[in-house]
């Protein structure tokens, strides 16, 4: 997997800036329905929240996420509502593997094989997710953002250029 991350406070890559302007639009959109403030997690909240853009390309040779459930690192935070937009697609762009979802009951879902260009897909990421092995001709490209929280003390350090840190 190769991902680029664009965090909010990092000026925006100017041959990417549709790219990154939509996800944080569809932020927005979830922000709402999860019943905050739509730009809530723009930048870095009082209490540490913060989203931020991953555009991910799952390499046509086998390109892979283990399965795994996201969790936020503080007791009590905001839910774990994501969006996925699949901007390359199965049999279009890569026949095998996929995005995967399993349900509450256990059962496994090829949400790549659901979806056509245009969609956008909102799950609960604290459900088992993965992405199989993508094999085909252009592999998988995907944007989301990825809610999170900062630690306090990641706040408060200063860090140089080469990315060492000093307090």
């Amino acid at each position: 997997i190769w991902r680029l991350c664009s965090f909010p406070w990092n000026r925006k890559e100017e041959d990417l800036l549709h790219t990154i302007n939509l996800s944080r639009k569809l932020s927005f959109i979830r922000n709402e329905i999860i019943g905050t403030q739509p730009d809530y997690g723009s930048l870095i909240e009082n209490d540490g929240y913060i989203q931020y853009t991953s555009l991910s390309l799952y390499p046509s040779d086998g390109g892979f996420l283990n399965k795994h459930r996201d969790v936020h690192p503080v007791e009590g935070g905001e839910p774990l509502l994501h969006f996925k937009f699949e901007i390359t697609h199965k049999n279009i762009d890569y026949e095998e593997g996929g995005f995967y979802i399993w349900d509450r009951d256990g059962n496994e879902n090829c949400v790549s094989e659901l979806v056509t260009p245009g969609d956008v897909i909102f799950f609960d990421g604290s459900l088992p997710h993965e992405v199989k092995p993508i094999y085909g001709q252009n592999g998988r490209i995907a944007l989301f953002e990825i809610p999170t929280y900062v630690s306090q003390s990641s706040r408060e350090s200063e860090y140089l250029g080469d990315g060492e840190e000093f307090s």
